[in-house]
């Protein structure tokens, strides 16, 4: 009898236990990872500035050219890569190449939803655990007229929430991007619901200067994708 209480008790225990981790292991994770971002900011600032003021800092200005006249092929051949090829491939573009040792482009920043993720070239599986990733073939985001940089990032992943709310995401909210050269600032005009396949609802607005944000949808589930359009502040 008295062997039959003490299972239970333990047992009790073990749920409890159990129930507590639950609730509170993704708080942990997801403090820990926002830590390592702000961590990842402080590197990436240090680095930036420690290139503009070395005899390297020709690399930058190398890659900015390279990226600028990338969009530009892109917006010209009407994105054939990103509608016709695997939009989840990686870059051809390596920015350890250039003085970015942690192959990180920059940072986004959504204040409405209280969120900073580091931005990696293409939508592998490896970077898509790491932050945002940017869609290959959509335009690389330095901003300029005729160009839509397609940013994703998971929505149900354990260690953090990354775009877990992006359903939350406001008309006339703001959205920061901050690359080797500026910051620049975009303004959500739209929200939509699309299908996998309709890659053709993410491309090029003519005459605009375009950031895209897109995840699965419903969470957590990935049938559909749900898009958030942001407009260059002017």
């Amino acid at each position: 009898m008295l062997k039959r209480k003490i299972i239970k008790i333990l047992l009790s225990i073990i749920l409890i236990t159990a129930g507590l981790l639950f609730f509170v292991y993704p708080r942990i994770t997801d403090k820990l990872y926002k830590n390592n971002v702000s961590e990842l900011v402080t590197n990436y600032d240090s680095v930036i500035e420690e290139l503009n003021n070395s005899k390297n800092n020709y690399k930058l200005a190398e890659l900015y050219d390279i990226l600028k006249e990338e969009n530009n092929k892109i917006y010209l051949d009407g994105e054939k890569r990103f509608l016709t090829d695997n939009p989840t491939a990686l870059t051809d573009i390596k920015l350890s190449d250039y003085g970015l040792e942690d192959n990180i482009f920059g940072f986004i920043e959504i204040p409405s939803i209280n969120i900073t993720l580091p931005i990696y070239f293409g939508s592998s599986e490896a970077n898509m655990r790491l932050g945002a990733t940017h869609l290959t073939g959509t335009s690389y985001p330095i901003g300029g007229v005729n160009t839509n940089s397609v940013i994703a990032a998971h929505r149900g992943y354990y260690r953090t929430e990354m775009f877990r709310h992006i359903d939350k995401i406001q008309i006339g909210d703001k959205l920061v991007i901050t690359n080797p050269y500026e910051k620049l600032t975009y303004i959500a005009y739209k929200t939509v619901i699309i299908k996998p396949s309709e890659l053709d609802k993410l491309t090029i607005k003519e005459g605009e200067d375009m950031i895209t944000l897109i995840s699965c949808h419903p969470f957590p589930n990935n049938t559909e994708r749900y898009v958030v359009y942001f407009k260059r502040e002017k």
